[in-house]
């Protein structure tokens, strides 16, 4: 039951794409193997959380994402990462701005730190590098400087009454370039499978920013929560659709939202 609970999560483990670049799960891809992922995003919102928590009214920004995940065993012990963007963004104004073109691209790779048990645990760095750098447009305000990102991350698979699951987490820091404050990050994952080509997965992502940032760029929270099912309709080929939303936070937009995907694993 360990080998084919491990087997079932290498196979079918969702990837999280919840805004600022695609998370990966803490188990890696065999050696020659890998997948790939092309999902389609949109979010729209008109009010934002202030100082206080509070919603209150602003301009209307809204955004549509294509990205391509890609990710590749180099060896058991390491996952080669990789995501291009494709979007638009659009802020009502005064000011006005809106932009069409490459999104940021995510570069990085997850290695293996060990196992206990069934339980297995990584390590994983990214580079965000941006689409453009130009700061002079509303529509891309926090979103036109480097960024590294690092975190450790941790998976379990589980059984309940025959049908199999899994439970992920990950801790992380990114260093934010271009004005915005450093974040902590901390995501959790939920899996489970109620029929053979079915995975249903609850998830929450939190982002916290303690310190201010540039003038402009205070310190803010955010948490969303993201709910979606998987169809593994042919042996490499699943089809995912979800929803997402922002549940709280303090000097942040909210975003709420759908998504679709298609995975084809190789």
């Amino acid at each position: 039951m360990r080998k084919f609970c491990l087997a079932f999560l290498l196979c079918n483990f969702v990837l999280a794409l919840p805004g600022l670049g695609a998370r990966a799960g803490a188990f890696l891809q065999k050696d020659g193997e890998g997948i790939v992922i092309s999902t389609s995003r949109f979010t729209g919102s008109s009010n934002a959380f202030d100082a206080k928590g509070r919603i209150v009214p602003v301009d209307l920004y809204s955004k549509y994402e294509l990205s391509t995940y890609i990710e590749y065993g180099a060896a058991d012990w390491i996952t080669l990462i990789l995501q291009p963007t494709l979007g638009r963004n659009l802020k009502e104004g005064p000011p006005f701005g809106v932009y069409y073109g490459p999104g940021s691209v995510e570069a990085g790779a997850r290695v293996k730190i060990g196992e206990y048990e069934t339980a297995v645990f990584s390590t994983q760095a990214t580079i965000h590098i941006p689409g453009s750098r130009n700061v002079a447009n509303p529509a891309l305000i926090g979103n036109t400087g480097y960024e590294f990102d690092a975190r450790l991350l941790a998976a379990m698979p589980f059984e309940i009454a025959g049908f199999t699951g899994f439970a992920d987490a990950q801790l992380g820091y990114r260093m934010r370039g271009g004005g915005p404050p450093n974040e902590f990050r901390a995501d959790f994952t939920l899996g489970f499978r109620p029929a053979a080509k079915l995975l249903l997965l609850a998830q929450s992502f939190n982002i916290l920013a303690p310190a201010n940032g540039s003038p402009g760029f205070p310190h803010m929270r955010q948490h969303k929560l993201q709910a979606s099912a998987v169809w593994n309709f042919r042996a490499n080929y699943s089809l995912q659709s979800g929803v997402f939303t922002t549940v709280s936070g303090r000097n942040a937009r909210p975003e709420s939202g759908y998504f679709s995907a298609v995975w084809y694993k190789f």
